[in-house]
């Protein structure tokens, strides 16, 4: 009896590479201490030669009126006023790149997070840089970290920078899921980090298994040895003259182990994505992603797992496909071949759902198979070990309206529709389609 695991952790052909860097938004205040971003764009600027906007945001002044009642009131902010916040963050500016930069000043009011992420989007700005936030542990409760509100709002990848660093990160962790995102959030990162710069590619694998199994005796060494392979070829596909990229396979809880790795290899930058978007994106965008932005001592470059990001992954995944929709009386024998062809690859199921939004509910799931049931009108997915005692997990879609299979120009499956009156659920499959037959001892 053998065992089939296929090998999807290897590095995805899903290729997408980040716009060309053409113009940084800096955030900063009117503080004159509050130098950390505006010393950061100096040298990303330098290196990508990108044209820098710098922007402070004054928050409008808030009365109570009582014509109706006490009532919140915002009321402009008086000239002179005005006046004083530009001649500070100018002065600052100047004091901190020097006045040959002529960087323009931009002096808004309003809720800093949204004029913010409006004008990186209507500047088509490809980098908003911040200073590092030092808040108490109250104030990251209620969520006032400028750098995470950005990302829970916008689409525009975040640096939030340390006083601390003083040039080009040289020291720089990239953690990665072996995940679309995460491939496209290092490649984002390229542009920012010294030429000389040592890569620590991170992955962390958690203590037991997402199906709650554990990684002990010959499953653990498959799959330690599927990562590992993982992680070489992620490196290779970001090496440069210059770089030196080293592959780093942990275990434990991944904020904890990426943040502990950095301190104890004196990192200035860790690089991430985030996964989430839509309606739950606003309301957590991650556990890793948060805890690294919160508690990281150094810089953090987060690159948000956005509609609009997703939506460019996979037109680039899904580039020369066909796409087929099948009549209802098909729909059984449709996904029963469907399984038969896709047994064991790994893939991210993604539902759409037409109120909250799109979500991930996972990524990196072996396939076990997917079946239709009239009786009822539902369709069932289950994912984890293709053993008898394996653990699994299952996912339902209810009142199936449509069944549509994209296919690439070889043939083969790139991800499986189902449609409801809800929205849609997607299961896109990993690209890479090698199998990896493992006989365990007699």
């Amino acid at each position: 009896m053998s065992d089939t695991v296929i090998d999807a952790l290897a590095p995805s052909t899903r290729v997408l590479f980040p716009p060309r860097v053409e113009r940084l938004l800096v955030a900063t205040d009117v503080l004159p201490d509050h130098i950390a971003a505006l010393a950061s764009a100096r040298w990303l600027s330098e290196a990508t030669q990108a044209k820098v906007q710098v922007l402070s945001v004054v928050p409008l002044v808030l009365e109570l009126g009582s014509a109706y009642g006490v009532v919140p009131l915002f009321v402009a902010t008086p000239q002179p006023q005005r006046d004083a916040a530009r001649a500070a963050v100018e002065n600052k500016v100047m004091r901190t790149v020097g006045a040959e930069r002529k960087w323009p000043v931009l002096v808004e009011y309003g809720e800093p997070v949204q004029v913010i992420a409006r004008a990186a989007s209507t500047n088509n700005a490809q980098l908003i840089v911040v200073d590092r936030a030092r808040h108490s542990r109250t104030a990251r409760l209620v969520g006032r970290d400028l750098a995470l509100r950005l990302l829970q709002v916008g689409d525009t990848p975040v640096y939030s920078a340390t006083p601390e660093q003083t040039s080009l990160a040289k020291r720089v962790v990239i953690a990665t899921d072996f995940s679309a995102m995460s491939d496209y959030a290092a490649r984002v990162a390229m542009p920012f980090i010294a030429p000389d710069a040592t890569i620590y590619l991170v992955n962390v694998r958690p203590p037991v298994d997402a199906f709650e199994g554990g990684w002990e005796g010959e499953s653990s060494l498959v799959h330690g040895e599927t990562h590992a392979a993982a992680l070489q070829g992620s490196g290779d596909a970001l090496a440069r003259a210059g770089i030196t990229v080293e592959t780093v396979l942990l275990t434990g809880d991944a904020a904890d182990e990426i943040l502990k790795f950095a301190v104890e290899h004196k990192s200035d930058l860790i690089v991430t994505a985030t996964h989430g978007y839509g309606f739950f994106r606003r309301l957590v965008l991650g556990s890793v992603a948060t805890e690294l932005l919160r508690t990281a001592t150094c810089s953090v470059l987060c690159v948000p797992g956005s509609a609009q990001a997703r939506a460019a992954l996979r037109a680039a995944h899904f580039r020369t496909t066909i796409t087929r929709s099948y009549d209802a009386v098909e729909w059984p024998s449709a996904l029963d071949e469907f399984t038969k062809r896709n047994r064991g690859r790994h893939c991210t199921i993604e539902i759409d759902h037409g109120e909250l939004g799109a979500q991930v509910e996972g990524t990196n799931l072996p396939l076990i198979g997917a079946v239709y049931e009239q009786h009822g009108n539902v369709a069932e997915f289950m994912f984890g070990e293709t053993t008898l005692a394996g653990r699994h997990l299952t996912n339902t879609v209810a009142d199936v309206s449509n069944i549509a299979i994209v296919t690439n120009e070889n043939g083969v499956d790139c991800s499986l529709r189902i449609a409801n009156r809800q929205g849609q659920t997607l299961l896109i499959m990993s690209s890479n389609t090698t199998v990896v037959t493992h006989r365990p001892p007699i």
